[in-house]
């Protein structure tokens, strides 16, 4: 899979129309979540991932801002057919060295459970207990980016 994937920051209109296809077809027709909590009102003010896959958009995730020092990954997802090529371990790699270049500490997210694994593969941590987003089972989990000096 080397130098297949490219990964960039949507910032187009139609780059982050990409992006929400990519979750109304992971979270809406295949998890059923309601689309009225999936497209939500706060993505005018998130930052969006978008990954490709030979020329193919096929994964993506969003950035929100909770404070200077932290931000939140959110809408995380990658179209049932390319899951499993660590596209989403690059995606993350990605979103931690674009946050380190804005000095940014924390990473945080909801998981849903049945990943906890693939997150703590990548660094994060659990913090409290588990809880319901969308009727689904989540687990939010933490990663320092930048240690504390």
């Amino acid at each position: 899979m080397f130098n297949l994937f490219q990964i960039i920051e949507a910032k187009s209109e139609k780059e982050i129309q990409l992006c929400v296809d990519i979750r109304k077809e992971v979270f809406i027709n295949e998890q059923g979540v309601n689309p009225i909590i999936e497209i939500d009102n706060i993505d005018y003010k998130c930052e969006h991932i978008l990954a490709f896959y030979k020329n193919q958009p096929v994964a993506t995730a969003r950035l929100q801002k909770i404070s200077e020092e932290k931000y939140k990954v959110g809408r995380m997802a990658v179209k049932k057919k390319h899951r499993r090529y660590g596209i989403g371990s690059e995606i993350l790699l990605f979103i931690e060295n674009y946050l380190k270049k804005k000095q940014i500490k924390k990473i945080e997210l909801n998981a849903q459970k049945y990943v906890e694994k693939f997150y703590l593969k990548n660094g994060f941590n659990p913090v409290g207990d588990e809880f319901f987003e969308a009727d689904i089972l989540h687990i939010k989990m933490q990663k320092n980016i930048i240690s504390p000096l």
